[in-house]
């Protein structure tokens, strides 16, 4: 059975490289699929650069993060595993390691939801970039 729902999403990102630490806040709305005991989530975030198409997999113990935009972002979430992602940009692919701490996702009876994640991308020994995420989602559209 597939379950479409028309969503709020409000998502705050902080990434420390280097103890710089920049975070990034928006709302978007979009749609919250459920196939089975996997979520999708998808919404359009404006950003400086354009648009950017976020495609969140949700599942239990698991994540996979697709970005696509100006650049294209792939990131598996595993909990206390070492996971192999990608980073595009129109001058290339970097393959970059991700290493997650955290990854807490809930659902409430009404359909909304709160993902709280941490995790740490490796593009060499010495690039390191803690990423911290949150996101609220609750039922709604924009119409």
């Amino acid at each position: 059975m597939v379950d479409k729902k028309q969503v709020q999403v409000s998502f705050v990102i902080s990434i420390t490289e280097q103890n710089q630490r920049n975070t990034y806040k928006g709302k978007a709305f979009g749609e919250l699929t459920t196939k089975g005991d996997l979520k999708y989530l998808r919404y359009i975030e404006k950003t400086d650069s354009g648009e950017v198409t976020n495609v969140w997999k949700i599942g239990s113990g698991h994540m996979t993060i697709l970005r696509n935009g100006e650049v294209s972002v792939r990131q598996q979430l595993h909990i206390h595993t070492k996971t192999e992602g990608s980073y595009s940009t129109p001058y290339g692919t970097l393959n970059h390691y991700i290493e997650t701490t955290r990854l807490k996702v809930m659902w409430g009876l009404q359909g909304e939801g709160r993902i709280e994640a941490a995790f740490t991308t490796i593009l060499d020994e010495e690039t390191k970039r803690l990423h911290e995420v949150l996101l609220e989602i609750k039922e709604g559209s924009h119409e």
